[in-house]
């Protein structure tokens, strides 16, 4: 059916926050890098707490990142969650989880 969207197919995940800490940045001459944590806040039990939620960008959008973002910075971020398979030295088989950013919109400076 044309028009409808499968919600078993959505994998879009939005953060607002601020950065942990300044962005890392790598150019490996094709393609540009960059990859942050955002701490992002919730409220339960009427306590605060802070999750890390580390992020990466890719081409132009990590060197505007690398240019524009400082730790502190307010920044929101449309994401999609990436799985990647791989194998330990002692053979073991482990997943890694990453959120890859599709989006990213620059708060005020602090």
């Amino acid at each position: 059916m044309k028009g409808v969207i499968n919600i078993s197919d959505i994998n879009t995940s939005v953060f607002s926050g601020r950065l942990a800490a300044d962005p890392e940045f790598s150019d490996n001459g094709s393609t540009p890098f960059c990859k942050f944590s955002i701490a992002v806040n919730r409220y339960a039990g009427g306590e605060e707490r802070t999750a890390f939620v580390p992020i990466k960008v890719f081409g132009n959008d990590a060197v505007r990142c690398k240019e524009y973002l400082h730790k502190g910075r307010l920044i929101v971020v449309k994401t999609h969650l990436e799985t990647n398979k791989f194998t330990t030295t002692e053979g073991k088989t482990k997943t890694a989880f990453d959120f890859v950013a599709e989006q990213v919109s620059f708060g005020p400076k602090v």
